[in-house]
């Protein structure tokens, strides 16, 4: 029996689960697992602050997806839909990878400002395995995690997935629903606490100075120091910006999807391999 297959993950967040699942509870990930609409759906929280965990979130992503699409029936006409946010994005398009190799079809992956700080490979296209990528971006006008960048932007092959990208202007939280609040002293957002922003700093200094030896003429002692969150400054965006972006990106995803669940993909799944 054809049966529509939902398997998510969040982003980068605390370690605590418990503390998790309240900061998270209303992200965009989320809220759509919540609303899915049959029993066949999955959502695992996003990796600790290290954000190693791509590769093995994406591999469990997609041993999820199998487990229902097996059970469903390959040849029933499931569809896999797949989501996630930040560092979680970037584990969807590792898991829409290992489905490629296993002759299995994604029908929508929905991601929220991609991002892969691991050495995961394959995250920078969408494999031609995927008919709909919906990405939703934060603008580069919005100076926010500039560092980051960005991965899954562009489609492997153009002619076998359709691709569809939306920028807001808002902080890379706000488009994956969870906005920060601007400050009394810039009106802009923040993306860090001060206090936490000038331990990770100190970190970094003291890390930056156990790295130089004074016994090397190619050391100099007034290097700068290396800074791990330099970008701990005002974004540009203010706290209405930050609100309506967050708004603003959860409605156009909701589109999407309902666009492409009323898409009929008589060859959604095609033929795998045994497993």
């Amino acid at each position: 029996m054809a049966l529509d297959i939902f398997v998510s993950v969040d982003g980068t967040g605390p370690y605590s689960d418990g503390v998790y699942a309240a900061d998270f509870e209303d992200s965009h990930v989320s809220r759509l697992h919540r609303e899915w609409h049959t029993h066949a759906r999955f959502y695992r929280r996003g990796p600790g602050a290290l954000g190693t965990a791509t590769g093995s979130l994406g591999y469990d992503m997609f041993m999820r997806a199998r487990h229902h699409w097996h059970r469903a029936g390959r040849e029933g006409g499931s569809r896999i839909f797949l989501c996630g946010y930040s560092r979680g994005a970037a584990a969807a398009i590792v898991a829409a990878r290992y489905m490629q190799r296993h002759g299995m079809r994604v029908h929508h992956l929905m991601l929220f400002d991609a991002v892969d700080r691991s050495p995961s490979p394959d995250t920078e296209t969408i494999p031609a395995n995927v008919r709909i990528c919906s990405h939703a971006r934060r603008a580069p006008a919005a100076a926010s995690r500039e560092f980051f960048g960005n991965c899954g932007t562009r489609a492997e092959d153009g002619a076998a997935t359709s691709y569809h990208e939306e920028t807001f202007h808002c902080t890379h939280g706000a488009v994956g629903g969870m906005p920060w609040e601007g400050t009394a002293q810039t009106g802009r957002v923040e993306e860090m606490r001060p206090g936490l922003a000038r331990g990770l700093n100190r970190i970094g200094e003291i890390l930056s100075d156990a790295s130089r030896s004074d016994h090397s003429s190619m050391m100099r002692r007034d290097r700068p120091r290396a800074n791990l969150y330099r970008a701990y400054r005002a974004t540009g965006v203010t706290a209405s910006q930050e609100a309506a972006g967050a708004a603003r990106s959860w409605d156009w995803m909701r589109a999407e999807l309902t666009m492409t669940k009323a898409l009929h993909m008589d060859d959604a799944v095609v033929e795998a391999d045994r497993l």
